[in-house]
């Protein structure tokens, strides 16, 4: 499945800028990426691991969730961008400190 994760790597690349590591682990990165065209920020995620859960969160619509915009899988690697929503209360940051 290699080529999913090559599409996707090369999107990131031409379309986004990556702006600050957030987080980093032998097993997990957290990067703040922003859209060239929209000037949208997103999370970029990667982690060792199985992705099958991010794969199905990508219908998933719930305003305590994240929205997933795209997974892709090689060799056990997993990355996806996803936004995160503007912290208007608690409950919205407690949510993405506990994704990140």
């Amino acid at each position: 499945m290699a080529a999913p994760y090559a599409w996707l790597s090369e999107q990131l690349d031409l379309e986004f800028e990556k702006l600050r590591l957030l987080k980093e682990s032998p097993r997990v990165s957290v990067e703040l990426i922003w859209h060239w065209e929209s000037g949208r920020q997103f999370i970029l995620r990667r982690f060792t691991g199985n992705g099958e859960v991010y794969r199905k969160l990508l219908d998933c619509s719930c305003r305590y969730l994240p929205i997933i915009y795209e997974t892709a899988e090689r060799d056990g690697e997993c990355r996806f961008p996803i936004y995160l929503f503007v912290h208007h209360t608690a409950s919205d940051a407690n949510t993405a400190n506990a994704f990140i």
